[in-house]
């Protein structure tokens, strides 16, 4: 699904041209390593927001996607 969704915005030309199942497989193991971090709020990521992190790291993919600016 992630993947069908990075060609349509390529497609489309919102997003920039990438590999899109890499990108979709980055996307997920980033996730995936995000939830694990969960486990880590009591000692590593003690005082950290994980939503606040989760949402910063989405942010950062998905602005990776944006084609360059004029």
């Amino acid at each position: 699904m992630i993947e069908d969704i990075v060609e349509r915005g390529m497609d489309k030309g919102v997003f920039r041209k990438v590999d899109g199942p890499k990108f979709a497989l980055l996307l997920w193991g980033t996730l995936h390593g995000l939830i694990q971090f969960r486990k880590l709020r009591t000692t590593l990521l003690k005082g950290e927001n994980h939503q606040v992190l989760v949402e910063h790291a989405i942010d950062h993919l998905i602005t990776s996607l944006k084609p360059p600016g004029p």
